[in-house]
């Protein structure tokens, strides 16, 4: 598996400075950010895992279990003196999976991230972040989500395993573990097991600097210099009909109407073109 960049990368790498975000003009840079999208269930500990990246506190950390799918909030750090990055924590699935309501929730949500990323310059790198322990189904379903649906497999993704202070030797993690993603259809570049806090008095504070270069130097060894991404309406018709694939089959799908409805009041469309998505949408959604 690719994952590590080399000595040389990380020697040249600076420590991360937080770039503030109460703005809504995104920092102006020498070099275009690279867009990484972090994603994983409630808990993972992505905010913890940005502010680690960051070397400070930019990320509130705080449960999304009340967030719709897709909710999403940008942060710029800057890892090389020539070359920023811009980590999307974005709101998956939890256990329960995708329901309706949760569908029609993040209609606004999904074309809100899709807009900003193709203003932006599209993905250059999607990072998986779950606990140690079992790969639940939510790990499943979000990367099914993002990998799969959002990217259509074509931007490189990285996990991050979290909550691994205890272990006696944190990568031990992995070793008993990979094989369990083959199984499960979880393919990665590359990995980082880490933990995303120095703990109570710092008793974890060597693992904690360790976990930052070890996710430093996957940022800057995965990210791909070249972004993907779609035309814009193209790239959201197409996902939100595959997202309604992951609808439970007893479930009721979205109505013409309702769609209609999230587009021209949520999504702004005209009606022509909440016409021409929501057929697109329904055309995607029906495929064998």
């Amino acid at each position: 598996m690719r994952g590590n960049a080399s000595t040389t990368s990380l020697e040249r790498a600076q420590t991360p400075v937080p770039l503030p975000v109460e703005s809504d003009r995104p920092p102006v840079y020498d070099s275009q950010p690279r867009n990484v999208i972090i994603f994983g269930e409630t808990g993972a500990g992505k905010s913890s895992v940005i502010n680690l990246i960051a070397g400070g506190k930019i990320a509130q950390t705080s449960p999304d279990a009340a967030a719709c799918t897709m909710t999403s909030t940008a942060y710029h750090v800057v890892l090389q003196s020539d070359q920023p990055f811009c980590i999307w924590d974005t709101v998956g699935l939890n256990e329960a999976g995708l329901v309706r309501e949760d569908y029609l929730r993040a209609i606004e949500k999904a074309y809100k991230l899709i807009k900003e990323l193709n203003a932006s310059g599209g993905v250059h790198l999607l990072l998986l972040c779950m606990r140690g322990g079992r790969i639940t189904s939510a790990v499943q379903q979000n990367y099914k989500l993002f990998f799969n649906i959002f990217c259509e497999k074509q931007v490189p993704l990285g996990i991050v395993v979290t909550h691994l202070e205890n272990e006696p030797s944190m990568e031990t993690w992995w070793n008993i573990n990979e094989e369990l993603f083959k199984k499960y259809g979880v393919s990665a570049r590359g990995h980082a097991c880490i933990t995303a806090t120095s703990g109570l008095d710092d008793v974890y504070l060597e693992r904690y600097e360790e976990s930052r270069e070890m996710v430093r130097k996957l940022l800057l060894g995965l990210s791909s210099a070249t972004a993907w991404q779609k035309e814009r309406r193209i790239w959201f018709s197409t996902v939100l009909g595959k997202m309604a694939r992951m609808l439970p089959r007893l479930s009721r799908s979205p109505t013409h109407k309702e769609l209609m409805k999230k587009l021209i009041h949520e999504c702004k469309f005209s009606p022509s073109e909440a016409e021409a998505i929501a057929n697109s949408i329904e055309t995607i959604r029906n495929a064998k």
